[in-house]
């Protein structure tokens, strides 16, 4: 049985970064994981590029124009999975909301996956303005005379809630989607989130609640799980953070996944839960 994952995120979403540690506990196979590679990627020499940056600490930059969509064949020896990213910069997913456009291949991954793999950067969340807040510039803005230029509203510039609940519309209804799949949502970089003691499902629903709402009653999706990932293992502005995760002797060690109240370092997990019916 063959089946097939998509992996979406808006720019700087924590793509790269999970995708660098997912590859290098696939190929150095240093912990036991859910899924394992079932063949070798065209794509391996820029994972495993990636990898090295992401076990050295070397910051990634911006994702390579060169480099369009990875895909990789995983298995848990029943099932064979083709996890796919169509777009590493996140701009196919950010342009159906800004443009209503999608490409051809993108939309042909959307319609034919059997279930979606979100990510959403903790520290990359653009909140909208609450109504206290704009009752009150528009007071001032009543009292006061201001030389400033107003901003001039931008697709781009809206509220990530706002755009990941237009984007998941699309990927859930004809023609680019179909409802039914299973949705696992990643908060990445959690470990800009522990502080809260909040666990990723309490997080999700204080900082994106039209998201949460949206997803609790739209009926789109068969079943959604949310799961804390820090792919990096810790916050390196963190001098305490820093000096812990440097000092782990096995990478793959260094990652964190939080779900239902346990912590583990098997990223594959998330994907074997999408296959599981």
């Amino acid at each position: 049985m063959n089946k097939k994952i998509l992996l979406c995120g808006l720019p700087a979403s924590g793509k790269t970064t999970l995708l660098a540690a997912l590859w290098h506990l696939l190929s150095q196979k240093d912990i036991p994981t859910a899924l394992s590679l079932a063949s070798l990627p065209q794509q391996r020499d820029y994972l495993s590029e990636l990898s090295r940056k992401w076990s050295r600490f070397i910051p990634f930059g911006r994702t390579s124009d060169e480099v369009h969509e990875i895909s990789m064949r995983l298995t848990d020896e029943t099932i064979d999975i083709d996890f796919h990213v169509p777009d590493m910069s996140g701009e196919t997913w950010e342009a159906i909301w800004s443009t209503r456009f999608c490409s051809e291949a993108a939309a042909k991954w959307a319609n034919a996956a059997s279930g979606i793999l979100l990510c959403i950067h903790v520290d990359k969340i653009r909140t909208p303005v609450d109504i206290m807040t704009c009752n009150a510039m528009a007071n001032s803005a009543g009292r006061t005379r201001t030389e400033t230029e107003p901003t001039i509203w931008s697709p781009d510039s809206s509220p990530t809630q706002v755009i990941l609940v237009d984007v998941l519309q699309v990927l859930a209804r004809p023609p680019l989607g179909n409802s039914g799949r299973r949705l696992a949502i990643i908060l990445s970089a959690w470990d800009k989130a522990e502080a809260m003691n909040l666990s990723p499902e309490g997080y999700f629903q204080v900082h994106l609640p039209l998201l949460h709402q949206f997803l609790s009653y739209c009926n789109d999706f068969s079943e959604i799980n949310i799961y804390g990932v820090s792919a990096l293992g810790g916050d390196l502005e963190s001098e305490e953070d820093a000096k812990r995760v440097k000092a782990e002797d096995v990478p793959s060690r260094r990652i964190k996944v939080v779900e239902d109240g346990k912590t583990h370092h098997d990223l594959t997990v998330p994907m074997k839960w999408l296959m599981t019916s």
